[in-house]
């Protein structure tokens, strides 16, 4: 590939981030009603999910370059239903409506069901990866989210008080955050958007194996951006340019994005635990 190609793939990039952000402006002003809500959260889902693999198949690129084959456990499963998509396309009578619908699925699935194995090798090596960041961070978050909410308590002239407690739904929160919000925005992000702009941008310097540069700080911009999008005036929507950045050292790491799709979902979840549990008095 080119530089020119390279460069060319880069800014396709980032245009197509700014029409999420653009997208995700738009559809918060429209959310005034629960249902409005659902149907906005989820073409925002659903643009992060297409869009970047529509990107790149059209540019003639695997999905697995750009480390969202999530070792297997993604395209393993694609490859499974186009092989049987294909097989019943096949046996339908040629010329039929069934046959070209069939045969249509099967050539969609196609980029996206390359490496057909398994990788459980590397699937356990980021489950022991994010395992370790929880270890090394969530204590330290839970510390920092206390005395924030002791602040904020103050700062309303209320007394915050804590007891443990799990949302409501619990385990509907936990599959939304993970297959809904950390699994779209990983692709695009990590999995898109931090592929194309490390081709282009050289980084200043790599240390553990981390691209240090402007790839680094713009794909994290642009995902602070994405949270600011349609709540202007709130700075703290700015916040996850930090996670980012780990999410960012954790695809560049291990050259996939599952890891950072487990931290990024558990990570929303505990936050929303810790936020259940304050009252203020």
């Amino acid at each position: 590939m080119s530089d020119d190609e390279v460069r060319a793939k880069a800014r396709e990039a980032l245009w197509a981030t700014v029409t999420l952000i653009v997208l995700l402006g738009v559809l918060k002003q429209f959310s005034f009603s629960p249902l409005l809500q659902k149907i906005g959260f989820t073409v925002a889902a659903g643009f992060q999910l297409y869009v970047p693999l529509w990107l790149i198949s059209r540019g003639r690129e695997t999905a697995q370059a750009y480390g969202v084959h999530m070792h297997g456990s993604v395209a393993a499963p694609l490859a499974l239903l186009r092989r049987r998509v294909l097989r019943r396309g096949r046996r339908e009578p040629r010329g039929s409506l069934t046959r070209r619908l069939m045969l249509r699925i099967s050539v969609q699935l196609s980029p996206y069901a390359h490496h057909a194995h398994f990788d459980a090798r590397g699937f356990k090596r980021d489950l022991g990866t994010v395992g370790l960041l929880i270890l090394l961070t969530f204590p330290f978050f839970g510390i920092g989210h206390h005395y924030w909410q002791l602040w904020l308590g103050e700062y309303l002239g209320r007394e915050a008080t804590y007891s443990f407690a799990l949302p409501s739904g619990f385990l509907e929160l936990a599959t939304v955050n993970l297959l809904l919000v950390a699994l779209p925005e990983e692709l695009f992000y990590r999995g898109y958007v931090q592929t194309r702009l490390t081709r282009a941008w050289p980084p200043w310097v790599v240390k553990f194996g981390v691209p240090i540069g402007w790839a680094m700080l713009v794909s994290a911009g642009l995902f602070a951006l994405g949270h600011y999008a349609g709540e202007w005036g709130n700075p703290a929507r700015l916040g996850p340019f930090f996670p980012a950045l780990l999410f960012f050292a954790m695809r560049a790491r291990v050259r996939c994005i599952m890891g950072a799709v487990l931290y990024h979902g558990l990570a929303n979840v505990f936050s929303e635990t810790l936020r259940t549990g304050y009252t203020f008095h």
